[in-house]
């Protein structure tokens, strides 16, 4: 399963070339995303483009940040700290919904990669 984090989604909505290859690679499968992915995309959408949103929200799985991927989260954070890597903090909360849901992330964001154990794909 492919989950696609925001600046995945963000190229998808705009038409960008980063969005045809998140487009080639979740193929005919509907998109997937983050609670949080949501937030932000609602949060920063720009009016001309609240239509597209809607509907592709309405047509996309929205995985929930639940106890388990708090637990997991935790352990990301922490591990991230001690190694003096820290990343933005929703990054945390997406990764470990991914880990929970044994998905791979689909994201142009490099410090993906800092986070041991999540299977990402960066465009």
């Amino acid at each position: 399963m492919f989950i696609l984090d925001t600046s995945a989604l963000l190229e998808v909505i705009r038409g960008r070339v980063p969005g045809t290859e998140v487009q080639k690679i979740v193929g005919n499968q509907s998109y997937i995303t983050t609670s949080f992915t949501q937030h932000e995309i609602l949060v920063g959408m720009k009016p001309h483009e609240m239509q597209k949103i809607g509907e592709l929200f309405n047509d996309a799985d929205v995985l929930a940040f639940d106890s388990e991927s708090s637990v997991i989260s935790a352990r990301i954070f922490r591990e991230l700290r001690q190694s003096g890597s820290l990343v933005n903090v929703v990054d945390v909360f997406i990764a470990a919904i991914c880990m929970v849901n044994d998905g791979t992330l689909i994201t142009l964001d490099k410090s993906f990669r800092r986070i041991h154990g999540l299977k990402c794909e960066i465009i």
